[in-house]
């Protein structure tokens, strides 16, 4: 049988979801000001 898994265990799962969501988060964020960066580039060319 599979052990339930701790309340420590959870959290620091959670943690993690946490540092990685933030990590995608800051990713994006530089993308689309690059995204956006360049449709105004592409525009007054």
């Amino acid at each position: 049988m599979a052990k339930a898994p701790t309340a420590q265990a959870v959290q620091g799962n959670g943690r993690l979801v946490q540092a990685q969501a933030r990590v995608a988060k800051a990713w994006y964020g530089a993308y689309a000001q690059d995204e956006t960066l360049m449709q105004c580039t592409a525009r007054t060319a």
